[in-house]
């Protein structure tokens, strides 16, 4: 008997240690939980999540476990996990419109939704977003509301830009007036350079253009950035962003924009023949090939800008004998065609220049680019084939062929 209950003792007490070890979780419903957290007068934070979630293990390994994290979420909230996939969890979910995952919902106690974030955090910030949402006039909800009111003082945009992307709902407008509150001292100094850096995109889309105040000063004031950003990542965002703004230029035909920018591309080439694109938190989630950079860029304008005898000599000066030419810009070239043309008779050129660039180097890459011509000349069957021998290589080489199985989709498609 008195074994077993030291046993019992132990285990008691195991499991207490184990609760202790995160964030002390509500244990009833999410009815319950919303009525415990106006019974007590706290506020409830409400954490999305599913198994399996990559982030969500994150957050629980090494945020959740945090001493101040849970020194201060324990005792200052009733917090309530919400499974996503299960049970209830898929209706509150759909009540509050959780679309990504871990998102993080902080309520008052009278059970309004004050403040959001989505994602991971350090926990630092995590504490930092717990005692915003709790004071409730700083959250995002009263920032919103605020704005909503006219207020554009510089460092109230500033606070409503750093809760709108932690909340993962940047908005490109609120960026930039936040941009045009600036003096030029202001907008020149070493707190606006890393501001434009982290807020030059929202995903992959770019918010400042070429002859956009704030990238050239980012332009200029580059090296204020190297203190919280790698050099090389904040060179990368800065020729992405032009990059990117060429296609806005073509959209509006703005020929001396576009002018301006490959004179940039000339004087400050790409530091590497891969451009990649990182998030502020080091993960890399776009990679672009831009060794041909000037001569891609050239082409495109002339394609979009239906410039033949342009098109003719891009061609003669920078691919010259396509048999001599280097694989890459046989590639390069061919893909840019396939892209922007609709010109049968340069179509068909470039399916040879593809040609040659498969029978120089039969990789993924080029394999997908023969492909994509052959489909867009409805030569499907040969395309089927080629797509096919792509996917394979893609699979063989480590990369992601998603792309790829949804062209192979539109190819048997044509075929039918």
């Amino acid at each position: 008997m008195m074994k077993f209950l030291l046993f019992s003792t132990l285990l008691v007490l195991s499991l207490s240690l184990q609760a202790s070890d995160t964030l002390q979780f509500f244990q009833g419903t999410y009815d319950e939980a919303m009525a415990e957290s106006e019974a007590t007068s706290k506020p409830l934070l409400l954490y999305f999540h599913f198994d399996g979630c990559g982030a969500c293990v994150k957050m629980e390994k090494e945020v959740f476990t945090d001493p101040s994290v849970k020194a201060y979420y324990n005792s200052a909230y009733v917090i309530k996990d919400i499974n996503t996939l299960i049970g209830e969890g898929r209706d509150v979910k759909e009540k509050y419109g959780v679309t990504l995952q871990p998102t993080f919902k902080f309520l008052n106690s009278q059970g309004e939704v004050v403040h959001q974030l989505v994602g991971v955090f350090s926990p630092e910030d995590f504490v930092r977003a717990g005692k915003v949402a709790a004071e409730e006039d700083q959250a995002l909800m009263a920032l919103a509301t605020e704005y909503e009111a006219g207020n554009r003082e510089s460092e109230f945009l500033f606070n409503y830009c750093r809760a709108l992307r932690d909340a993962y709902t940047l908005d490109s407008a609120v960026i930039e007036d936040y941009i045009a509150s600036l003096s030029a001292a202001e907008l020149n100094s070493e707190k606006s350079s890393v501001f434009i850096f982290e807020y030059s995109f929202i995903e992959h889309t770019p918010v400042f253009g070429f002859d956009s105040p704030a990238l050239q000063a980012l332009i200029r004031n580059q090296e204020l950035v190297y203190d919280s950003y790698d050099s090389t990542q904040v060179a990368n965002r800065i020729m992405l962003s032009l990059i990117f703004d060429v296609k806005r230029a073509i959209s509006r035909n703005d020929r001396a924009h576009i002018n301006g920018i490959l004179d940039y591309f000339k004087t400050n080439p790409p530091q590497s023949s891969f451009l990649m694109f990182e998030e502020l938190d080091g993960r890399a989630t776009l990679y672009m090939t831009v060794e041909n950079l000037v001569a891609t860029t050239e082409l495109e304008a002339a394609i979009a800008f239906n410039n033949e005898a342009e098109i003719e000599s891009i061609i003669a000066d920078r691919l010259g004998d396509p048999a001599n030419a280097e694989t890459d810009i046989l590639n390069e070239f061919a893909y840019y065609v396939y892209r922007y043309s609709e010109d049968e008779a340069l179509l068909n050129r470039a399916i040879a220049w593809s040609e040659l660039a498969v029978q120089k180097s039969p990789g993924y890459i080029e394999l997908t680019t023969y492909a994509q011509l052959l489909h867009k000349l409805d030569r499907n069957r040969e395309a089927l084939e080629v797509i096919n021998e792509a996917i394979a290589k893609g699979k063989d080489e480590g990369y992601g062929v998603s792309r790829e199985e949804y062209l192979k989709e539109q190819i048997m498609e044509g075929i039918d």
